[in-house]
């Protein structure tokens, strides 16, 4: 059963092709990017974050190592969250084949996707195992921001996706808002601004991508129903922005 979550679900289409904005290029990301950003829960810094993209040929290779800082990494005693996602490449973008968050020594998640029968199999932290139906292109949780950088063509002004996180399979759906200077880590940085459609009970999602960084996420900012704000924004890119 596909759920309705704030940021955990996923399964991409396009819904209506938008004209490309001035300095868009179409070249994806290869090689191997290095993106580190700093997350924060209603103006506290909790921890800094690394992605690593590696992509060789069509198959591509995502981590991410969350590490806390300050206060938050004296109670964490060290310990970090670690998430993995592994595909391929396709027509339709990235097409995940198994995601792995790891959050100490005793809390799993796991999510293999079976691109042939379209769907999902998870493991819950407490070893439970679920089987899900996904549509074509849906994506797990890290590999999620991810997705319109290797999405053919010029960005959409509109789409759906459904994200699986080891848990739960969840739907979203964001729309354009436009192209804004957004302040990061680096300064401010033009970025396609994205916001998730609300329904119901939603809770707050925005995602910038950045034109000059190939349409990798530069800022990440959302609530949970409890209403704390996250957010996570970039620090620092290797290899650094085109131009």
């Amino acid at each position: 059963m596909i759920r309705r979550r704030p940021f955990l679900a996923l399964s991409f289409s396009l819904l209506t092709a938008l004209a490309a904005p001035a300095g868009f290029s179409s070249a994806q990301p290869s090689g191997t990017t290095t993106l580190v950003y700093e997350f924060s829960r209603s103006g506290l810094r909790l921890a800094e974050m690394t992605d690593t993209l590696q992509v060789t040929g069509r198959e591509y290779h995502l981590t991410s190592n969350a590490t806390g800082v300050g206060i938050v990494a004296l109670l964490a005693r060290g310990q970090s969250i670690r998430r993995e996602s592994r595909g391929l490449i396709a027509a339709t973008g990235l097409a995940p084949k198994k995601f792995v968050e790891q959050r100490g020594d005793n809390y799993t998640l796991t999510a293999e996707f079976d691109w042939t029968a379209n769907h999902v199999t998870m493991v819950n932290a407490q070893g439970e195992r679920s089987r899900e139906p996904v549509p074509p292109a849906s994506q797990d949780r890290l590999s999620f921001p991810y997705l319109i950088a290797f999405a053919k063509g010029a960005p959409p002004q509109e789409f759906s996706v459904a994200v699986a996180d080891g848990r739960h399979v969840t739907q979203y759906a964001f729309r354009l808002v436009g192209t804004e200077n957004v302040a990061t880590g680096l300064g401010e940085l033009k970025a396609l601004h994205y916001t998730k459609i609300l329904t119901g009970d939603d809770t707050a999602f925005d995602i910038w991508l950045g034109l000059d960084q190939q349409l990798l996420p530069v800022r990440l900012t959302y609530a949970d129903k409890g209403g704390a704000q996250f957010e996570q924004y970039l620090r620092a890119i290797n290899p650094p922005a085109r131009g």
